[in-house]
């Protein structure tokens, strides 16, 4: 995470506090975290679910002034629209805290993070491979059928490290790729509607940080390319052809 300050503005106690708010997300220190907070029972709660749900705070950050209820912070990430927010503080038996639901409730309601490129993460001409779940993997099998969502029953692709004979390639044990994605234009970046899911022993995990594109080849099938970068243990890239 980096931080873009004015020198002269590190003495202020609100800024001083709120860097430090936004730093422990990056060193994962609960200890730090407990101090600064006015309700130290929810952080676990409020951080993790932070963490899984809002990505917000996982990006580089600029500090763009002080208010009287706290400090205007600027997240920025590439590709993506910039957010503003608030790091809301409080007096606490004469010690400014941060009160944490308030922060985490104002960046639920920060804005959405709009993509500003049709293709956010680049792809690489070669077969799709990278790793899953923390494992080395390596697509070699593409099935395109039928598979029930939430909400529709739609075509879409399962794509597998092993070649298999049934749908879901239950005889494959290593992480397998289900496709949601809409396969009828030239693709673009993951969002609620289009995103990938990682399946393995019978349970499964919607992955949005990527992008995807379409196009025909020569002997008259698809390519889909895939790039994939959801986090450390989750990042591939390549393509496949169905």
């Amino acid at each position: 995470m980096t931080l873009l300050i004015t020198s002269c503005s590190q003495a202020d106690p609100k800024i001083m506090l709120a860097q430090i708010f936004l730093d422990s997300f990056d060193k994962g220190n609960i200890k730090i975290r407990k101090e600064i907070v006015s309700d130290p029972t929810r952080v676990d709660e409020l951080f993790e679910s932070t963490r899984k749900n809002n990505s917000k705070l996982d990006r580089s950050y600029e500090i763009i002034g002080v208010t009287s209820g706290g400090v205007n912070v600027k997240f920025l990430k590439d590709c993506h629209s910039d957010i503003v927010s608030t790091i809301v503080t409080t007096e606490i038996d004469g010690q400014l805290k941060i009160d944490l639901k308030a922060t985490y409730l104002g960046l639920l309601t920060s804005g959405n993070r709009e993509k500003t490129r049709k293709y956010c993460y680049e792809f690489i001409d070669k077969p799709l491979q990278g790793k899953l779940r923390n494992q080395p993997w390596q697509a070699r099998h593409a099935y395109l059928d039928e598979y029930e969502f939430a909400d529709s029953t739609e075509e879409q692709l399962l794509i597998a490290a092993e070649t298999c004979t049934d749908k879901l390639c239950t005889s494959v044990l290593s992480p397998k790729i289900l496709t949601k994605l809409d396969l009828r234009y030239d693709g673009g970046n993951f969002d609620g509607e289009n995103y990938i899911m990682v399946i393995r022993e019978g349970g499964g995990t919607i992955m949005y940080e990527g992008s995807y594109r379409l196009s025909p080849t020569a002997d008259g099938k698809t390519k889909l390319e895939i790039s994939l970068d959801n986090d450390e243990n989750n990042s591939v890239s390549g393509y496949v052809v169905f």
